[in-house]
């Protein structure tokens, strides 16, 4: 009877043990589903209020009306437009060369556009289209005074027909397009240092006439075509520079001397016509 006892109490105690157990986990159980009852209680008491805040700032704040784009003007056909506010050697001081040069000039008409930035020309068979940029335009122009039928001095401004002289003559131009980041005094070094080997025994940058990369790298000087304008390049470069020889051949050039006085007549010109129902920026 004592063993069966003995026997009855190690059953029980492991019991006892395992309820423990039970009872232990139910508690957590009940204690976790508790905690996330109160924490959604105390959400959707919180939501209200936010959107009662976020609400009164958007009452307080009223919406803030975009300010219309500045717009450009509706460039006719062989429309050479312009802002006549900008700097000289920031006007199309280039194109208004070669078409000087190629006889060209007649073609195009000027206006004072102070709606832009920069340069812009209306193509002629694409009513609407426009090709912008200096360099652009002036190659633009010279090509297609090269493919008509008195074109022989348009392609000699290319590089003529050696395909040698067109591949430096364009070399030489982008070469003039990169320096458009820096500073005058830099990009005045900077041609300086790179032609002055070249021009000790040439006349021109390409060949033996004047080139687009001539009036190209000009441009980039500053278009030095003014007293005042070529003082300044002689206080940069060194003095006996074949540069500045170049220079001066380059401002003495009657396409260069014309081109400076229509790139700075252009204010007396007609402004640009706006598209319907544009507005400025005031």
């Amino acid at each position: 009877a004592a063993a069966a006892g003995g026997d009855d109490t190690a059953a029980a105690a492991p019991s006892k043990k395992a309820a423990a157990k039970e009872a232990k986990k139910a508690a957590k159980k009940e204690a976790k589903k508790n905690f996330k009852q109160d924490a959604g209680e105390a959400a959707a008491a919180a939501s209200p209020a936010a959107d009662a805040s976020t609400t009164a700032v958007a009452k307080k704040s009223p919406a803030i009306a975009a300010r219309p784009m500045m717009t450009k003007s509706k460039l006719l056909p062989n429309q050479l437009a312009f802002n006549p506010n900008v700097s000289l050697a920031d006007r199309p001081v280039v194109a208004l060369t070669v078409a000087v040069l190629t006889n060209t000039i007649v073609d195009y008409e000027l206006v004072s556009d102070h709606t832009r930035s920069g340069c812009a020309l209306g193509l002629p068979s694409r009513n609407g289209a426009e090709v912008s940029g200096d360099l652009a335009i002036a190659r633009f122009i010279v090509k297609k005074a090269a493919s008509s039928a008195f074109g022989s001095s348009a392609s000699a401004l290319l590089g003529g027909t050696d395909d040698e002289d067109i591949a430096l003559m364009d070399q030489w131009v982008d070469y003039a397009l990169s320096l458009s980041k820096f500073g005058l005094a830099r990009r005045a070094l900077s041609i300086q240092r790179t032609l002055d080997p070249l021009l000790v025994t040439g006349t021109y940058v390409v060949g033996h006439s004047l080139t687009l990369a001539d009036v190209a790298l000009f441009a980039s000087l500053g278009f030095p075509s003014t007293e005042e304008s070529k003082v300044e390049i002689t206080r940069i470069l060194p003095t006996g520079s074949p540069t500045l020889r170049w220079m001066e051949m380059m401002s003495n050039s009657p396409a260069v001397k014309e081109a400076t006085q229509l790139a700075i007549g252009v204010a007396k010109n007609a402004e640009a016509t706006l598209e319907e129902g544009a507005s400025l920026d005031p």
